[in-house]
C-alpha cells in the first residue's frame, strides 16, 4: 500500500479548492433540503436565541457564511509549481508527522473559525432568515403547503437557510430530527409489505403497483378486495393490522402538517 502510495502525485493547490467547493456545495444541498423539513429552521432559531441569551457560545451554533459568490473560481498559472511526487520514506515520515498534528478537535476548528465572524453580521443574517421563515410560515397557514405561495416562499427561506455553515454536532442535530422520522416512516412500510405479501398473499408486483401514494389510504386495502381476488381471504385477515401501522404514518403527517411524498422528496436531496 505504502510503495502504491509513494507513486501517487499529491494534490495541486486547484485540486484542493475544487475537492473544497464541492464539500461546501454538498453542505449547501443539505442545509437547502433542512430549510423545508418542518422544525429544523426554528431549531437553529431558538438555538440562536440562547447564544444571544449568553447560554450558549456562537460556535455551539454558526461557524461561518457558504455565500457562492465569494468563492472564487481557481486560477492556475502555466508555470504554477506542482507538488512533487514523494517517496515512500518521506511519505511514511510525512504521515507520521500530520498525525501527531491532527489533535484539533472538529469544535476546536468550529470555535476558531467562529472566532473571526461578526457578531452583528451574524444576526442581520439570522434575522433576515427569520423573518423569511415567518414569511414562509404564514404562506402555508393561508395558502397550504404545495401551493405556488407556500413554495415560493420556502424557495427564498431555503436559499438564505442554506448559506449557514452549522457547526458540525448542531448540523447533525438537525439531520438526526429528519431521519428519526423518515427511518419510522420506512419501518412502518417495510412491516405492511410484510403483511400484505407474505400473509395476505398479495403479489409483490402488485403490492409495488399499488401502495405508493397509498401509505396512509386505510382503504386502499378494502379497495384492493372489492374485485374477489384469488389472494382476498388472505388479505383480508392483515387488513386491520395493515391500518395500524398506515395511521401510525398518518400520525407523523399530522404532527409534520406534510404528505408522505413531500417527506421522501426533502430526504432525497
Amino acid at each position: 500500500y505504502m510503495r502504491e502510495m509513494g507513486t501517487v502525485d499529491l494534490l495541486t493547490r486547484e485540486g484542493e479548492i475544487v475537492i473544497a467547493k464541492r464539500i461546501e456545495e454538498g453542505i449547501r444541498d443539505v442545509q437547502h433540503a433542512m430549510a423545508y423539513w418542518p422544525g429544523t429552521v426554528q431549531f437553529i432559531l431558538d438555538e440562536y436565541d440562547l447564544v444571544e441569551a449568553g447560554e450558549k457560545k456562537l460556535s455551539d451554533v454558526i461557524t461561518g457564511f457558504l455565500d457562492p459568490e465569494e468563492i472564487e473560481p481557481p486560477v492556475v498559472e502555466d508555470d504554477e509549481e506542482q507538488l512533487p511526487v514523494i517517496t515512500t520514506k518521506s511519505k511514511v515520515k510525512e504521515l507520521d508527522d500530520e498525525d501527531e498534528d491532527e489533535e484539533e478537535t472538529d469544535e476546536e476548528e468550529d470555535a476558531e473559525e467562529a472566532g473571526g465572524l461578526d457578531p452583528e453580521l451574524v444576526r442581520q443574517r439570522v434575522e433576515e432568515i427569520r423573518e423569511l421563515f415567518a414569511t414562509a410560515k404564514q404562506a402555508l397557514e393561508e395558502y397550504g403547503r404545495g401551493s405556488p405561495q407556500s413554495e415560493e416562499a420556502y424557495a427564498q427561506l431555503a436559499d438564505r437557510f442554506m448559506l449557514l455553515k452549522l457547526n458540525n454536532r448542531m448540523s447533525d442535530n438537525v439531520m438526526a430530527i429528519m431521519h428519526d422520522v423518515y427511518d419510522d416512516v420506512r419501518k412502518q412500510e417495510r412491516q405492511i409489505m410484510r403483511l400484505v405479501i407474505r400473509r395476505g398473499k398479495m403479489p409483490r408486483a402488485e403490492f409495488r403497483k399499488t401502495f405508493p401514494s397509498n401509505e396512509t389510504n386505510v382503504d386502499w386495502l378494502t379497495d384492493r378486495l372489492k374485485g374477489n381476488p384469488k389472494f382476498a381471504d388472505s388479505l383480508a385477515k392483515v387488513v386491520d393490522d395493515v391500518v395500524v401501522l398506515q395511521r401510525r404514518i398518518r400520525d407523523h403527517e399530522d404532527k409534520l402538517d406534510m404528505e408522505i411524498g413531500e417527506m421522501k422528496e426533502v430526504a432525497r436531496r
